[in-house]
């Protein structure tokens, strides 16, 4: 054999050689990045796992009996079963509809109209009109369950009862979800409240809106963000119901207390936060469960069409092709990229959970979602300029969260709206007239004047000649505009709490 052909056998090992161990001098950096950034998280108290996340289960009697109502002891396929409310659900009065700028109707008032889009009328421009005695009739048929699940809401569970555990089933199946099966509940007492309403009934709604609140209150201890949204779901359901009985008359000072405290309590973005900790929890228990996977147990955690044109070529069924996709492939990114992969989907969500910290530490709205949409842009380049595909696991289990966020944001603009509200009718209540400022329901009526998320300082209030009042956030722009509402809460210039108008 001669000496030039001999180098041309040997030159491909060579430049195999050299490739991998450019690689390998490459993850190396890259794996001490990544220990460098865990050790400066865990310096400064960050909780990365679920089993530090993770609070214990409640051992309160009348929280477990609430638990038992919402959650069977039952296991289940490694899930605890849930108890169904009610088939069909009911389909929710639309609330806090808006008919002109600033101005909503009032549901119990008139004409009954149902939204099937969780009763929030800025959602859908489907509306269904509905007979008052029809409506009773449905209502009626629910009120014994009903009761019972307004009884296990005077002390919701603050959790599913799961013992949470650094697994890949706590990650992907985990605690029950228990949403789809508790927004049938909310629309029965979102109905129930507003069909008491309409019979002057306001002690009954009270009742109503008390449930709905602590509906907004379960699960409060899960890390999981499906909990936390849905009862950013729920609040925001109640909320809207809360508008809707304020505007009825015979209101007393014990009635509107209990209501403040109720909404008083329910921490809608202490809630979110606690969420988004446990979306990073999952994202490392996931890396850690790809780092020990073998052949075909790794693509079940990573879906193989996720991994680029480079792999989709190889998912014919030829031995080759399977050596190739089972042990090749897997080896090849752990050895060379996965340390980048995990460094960067830590880094992503630990920055992200940063802004929601600005925001409740009072930077204004404009400037986080500014900082936020930055950094999903970042991301975004980073991931789609990776031309060797090395973020794979980033790339198919990282969640774009701004939009959580945003919905978690306006609910909480909402609440702060409502309590407000609440307050001022009792000033109203109490002395005969409104005040000329916030400032003046400190410290009777309120702890502080509530501060407005879009702006970082107080919400906005002015009273009229003609005893009504204007209160409003300045909206996502962060400008006042006056308290110029539109034809919903967030599509004006500013978020107005509505002035109410009989249909």
């Amino acid at each position: 054999m001669s000496r030039k052909i001999r180098i041309l056998i040997m030159l491909p090992a060579v430049l195999v050689v050299m490739a991998g161990i450019v690689l390998t001098i490459s993850s190396s950096g890259s794996r001490g990045k990544l220990r460098r950034y865990q050790a400066e998280l865990r310096a400064k108290g960050e909780k990365l796992t679920f089993t530090e996340l993770a609070i214990p289960p409640s051992t309160n009697a009348e929280q477990v009996a609430s638990r038992a109502v919402f959650i069977s002891p039952a296991i289940m396929s490694g899930a605890y079963a849930t108890n169904s409310f009610v088939r069909p659900a009911p389909v929710p009065c639309s609330l806090m509809e808006f008919v002109s700028p600033g101005r909503a109707r009032v549901a119990w008032g008139g004409e009954l109209w149902l939204n099937p889009d969780n009763g929030n009328s800025s959602k859908t421009n489907i509306h269904l009109r509905i007979e008052w005695a029809d409506f009773n009739r449905t209502n009626a048929a629910i009120a014994g369950k009903l009761e019972i699940y307004k009884q296990a809401l005077e002390h919701p569970t603050p959790d599913t009862g799961w013992i949470y555990q650094n697994t890949i089933l706590t990650a992907t199946s985990g605690p029950p979800r228990t949403f789809m099966r508790d927004r049938p509940l909310a629309y029965g007492l979102v109905n129930a409240e507003i069909g008491e309403l309409h019979r002057g009934n306001l002690a009954g709604a009270v009742t109503d809106l008390h449930a709905l609140a602590g509906s907004a209150q379960l699960y409060r201890n899960e890390p999981m963000l499906v909990h936390q949204m849905a009862r950013v779901t729920f609040a925001e359901m109640g909320l809207r119901a809360t508008w809707e009985a304020l505007q009825a008359p015979g209101w007393n000072e014990e009635q509107l207390v209990a209501l403040q405290r109720d909404w008083e309590q329910v921490e809608v973005m202490e809630g979110a936060e606690r969420g988004f900790l446990g979306t990073r929890a999952e994202g490392v228990i996931i890396m850690e469960n790809v780092r020990r996977a073998k052949g075909q147990s790794f693509w079940q955690i990573i879906p193989f069409q996720n991994v680029g044109k480079t792999a989709m070529m190889m998912m014919n069924k030829t031995p080759l092709a399977q050596f190739w996709k089972e042990q090749v492939l897997p080896v090849t990114y752990k050895a060379t990229s996965m340390d980048a992969d995990e460094l960067l989907h830590l880094r992503q969500m630990s920055e992200f959970i940063d802004t929601v910290r600005l925001l409740k530490a009072g930077r204004p709205w404009p400037e986080v979602s500014l900082i936020n949409s930055n950094l999903w842009q970042r991301f975004e380049v980073e991931v789609s300029g990776d031309g060797i595909h090395s973020y794979w696991a980033t790339a198919y289990i990282f969640p774009n969260l701004s939009r959580s966020l945003q919905i978690a944001v306006r609910t909480e603009t909402l609440r702060r709206l409502a309590i407000t509200a609440i307050a001022l009718k009792r000033y109203e209540l109490r002395h005969g007239h409104l005040p000329s400022t916030l400032a003046a329901l400190v410290p009777e009526f309120l702890h502080e004047v509530p501060m407005d998320l879009m702006s970082g300082k107080p919400l906005v209030y002015r009273c009229n000649a003609d005893s009504t009042f204007v209160l409003y956030s300045v909206g996502e722009d962060g400008k006042d505009d006056g308290g110029q509402g539109g034809m919903d809460l967030w599509q004006g210039a500013d978020a107005v709490w509505p002035v109410g108008k009989a249909r």
